[in-house]
């Protein structure tokens, strides 16, 4: 039954190295109808999807904001593992990697408003935007994935309208709760988002769709519109090594970067978060530089000193090359000092503790004499 599904599917014969093998895992997955279960969640199968077993920062949890992610996770209807304590509540780590991205994005959403997410897992983060504000939403991902979005998505949400797009003879449905639409039918999407989201996928895709999706994404942002990135490093063959390297259209404005370590698919990666907003064109220098920089050196560029702030209006501000280059000098020097002060520290705390050493090998002689 699942090879004839499959078969009403477009398929993009562009899509990455990486997409084709994690597409390939999802369909045994579904051959072996292991999805009928409630077990879903728990299947190391498709753990590409949602992470299972891996332990996410939770230093952003707090009284505040840990009721709401308790909520979010007793809706849903699939069993998820539970390890992580906080507050004397155990949660499972796939939703506590869902829940701070949705915190990055939660002062941006408005009632039922209407939202893109390019590469949405397993359907986790859209579920969560759908429960907290009603929002439209539609999901862009390869048929393999869909499949199991919309499985997830329908156990979920059995009373909401789920409409998937498999090829250009399906009627897009924009009133639809939930829009699931094949990548190969991003260009009928000729309707405008106030928020677009991708997560990971783009580290997963080649260039060439990384670009298309920017495009779009630029050209169907309302005026003011969030455009919300957060990837690591490029995990397929002709993918962008840095997520720093991203082409960001001249009508997107740099609002936010963050720079944080999480684990992801079993492995500790470095994550580069970049929140843009839709305005007019304006000039603006090449980025990938200081991004770059701020990317490997993010430990000693901390918000305290304000040069982030200072980074981001640099940028939106499209100084000359000149002064470009004198401002990435003095940000080296910056660092080069912040570098000197550590290994100054780093070498008075060594004396220290040699001092200590050696008072307590004279008080132990002084003792045994």
């Amino acid at each position: 039954m699942t090879n004839s599904v499959i078969s009403d599917f477009a398929i993009d014969k562009k899509i990455s190295d990486t997409w084709k093998n994690t597409g390939s895992q999802n369909i045994d997955f579904l051959n072996k109808d292991e999805y009928l279960t409630d077990k879903l969640l728990l299947n190391n199968n498709i753990k590409g999807l949602f992470e299972i077993d891996n332990y996410p920062p939770t230093n952003f949890l707090n009284i505040k904001n840990y009721h709401q992610l308790s909520f979010f996770e007793k809706k849903e209807k699939f069993k998820t593992y539970k390890k992580i304590s906080f507050n004397n509540k155990i949660f499972s780590s796939t939703y506590i990697k869902n829940y701070r991205n949705f915190l990055k994005i939660k002062k941006y959403l408005k009632p039922r408003c209407r939202i893109l997410e390019i590469g949405a897992g397993i359907g986790i983060l859209s579920s969560m935007l759908h429960r907290y504000c009603q929002a439209k939403i539609v999901i862009v991902d390869i048929p393999y994935t869909l499949l199991l979005q919309e499985i997830y998505l329908k156990k979920n949400f059995n009373n909401k309208r789920i409409t998937v797009i498999k090829n250009c003879y399906d009627e897009l449905d924009f009133e639809a709760d939930f829009l699931l639409v094949n990548n190969t039918e991003i260009d009928r999407l000729k309707i405008k988002f106030d928020l677009v989201i991708n997560i990971d996928s783009f580290a997963e895709m080649n260039k060439f769709h990384v670009n298309n999706y920017i495009n779009k994404s630029s050209s169907n942002l309302r005026y003011n519109g969030i455009f919300f990135s957060s990837n690591s490093l490029g995990r397929s063959e002709k993918a962008y090594k840095s997520p720093c390297d991203y082409p960001i259209p001249k009508n997107l404005k740099i609002l936010d970067i963050e720079v944080r370590l999480e684990s992801s698919n079993d492995t500790n990666s470095r994550y580069f978060d970049l929140i843009l907003i839709k305005k007019s064109n304006h000039k603006r220098i090449n980025s990938k530089k200081i991004f770059n920089l701020y990317f490997k050196k993010f430990e000693l560029l901390k918000e305290g000193n304000n040069l982030k702030k200072k980074l981001i209006n640099f940028i939106n501000a499209g100084k000359d090359l000149k002064k470009n280059i004198l401002y990435l000098r003095l940000i080296n020097n910056y660092l080069k000092r912040k570098n000197s002060d550590i290994l100054k520290i780093l070498a008075h705390r060594e004396d220290r503790e040699r001092e200590r050493e050696r008072e307590m090998k004279r008080i132990i002689m002084k003792i045994t004499i």
